[in-house]
């Protein structure tokens, strides 16, 4: 074959025409790489229309819908209770338990015990003997020595000052 028959003979690559020359004979066409750019442009365009939307925005919606609720709903009659509620403390502090005749009731007393003090302890402190055998006399002073450590001695004393209990005065059943 000759040289002619050679360079006629083209060879193909990807479906383009190969010289050996190192060119291509074909180059891409304007309207191929419009198609390419609006292509990419959609893809972009749906990729950020397709993201999913976050869940921390519609969780926190939530509970902003619950906290208006509360606040509109319920809040308002919170608030009218709150009112009631103080409305009933303030007449109970004017009618049933007024402070200021409370404070003055307890000055009152505070006034009379420091006024009477002195006159309380001296008959507190009085010594009351009546007795005036020794006897009785013991018996006494155990029971105005108001200390725990002396009660036994009491039914001791008594027994020696009175004499029997009533319950060994009554006289004894004879049984057959």
């Amino acid at each position: 074959m000759s040289d002619k028959t050679k360079s006629e003979t083209k060879l193909l690559l990807n479906g383009i025409a190969f010289n050996a020359g190192g060119e291509c004979s074909r180059k891409p066409s304007t309207r191929a790489s419009w198609r390419r750019r609006l292509l990419i442009g959609v893809l972009l365009i749906e990729t950020c229309f397709a993201l999913p939307k976050l869940a921390d925005g519609q969780f926190l919606s939530i509970f902003d819908s619950i906290f208006s609720s509360i606040q509109s709903d319920i809040g308002g009659s919170l608030s009218q209770i709150n009112q009631v509620a103080q409305q009933m403390q303030k007449l109970y502090q004017t009618t049933v338990a007024p402070l200021a005749a409370i404070n003055q009731a307890r000055g009152f007393v505070a006034n009379s015990i420091n006024s009477f003090r002195g006159q309380m302890n001296q008959i507190f402190n009085t010594s009351f003997t009546s007795a005036v055998t020794p006897g009785p006399q013991q018996f006494e002073s155990i029971l105005h020595s108001r200390l725990s450590a002396q009660i036994p001695a009491l039914q001791a004393s008594f027994t020696t000052t009175m004499g029997r209990s009533r319950r060994s005065m009554q006289p004894r059943r004879r049984t057959a």
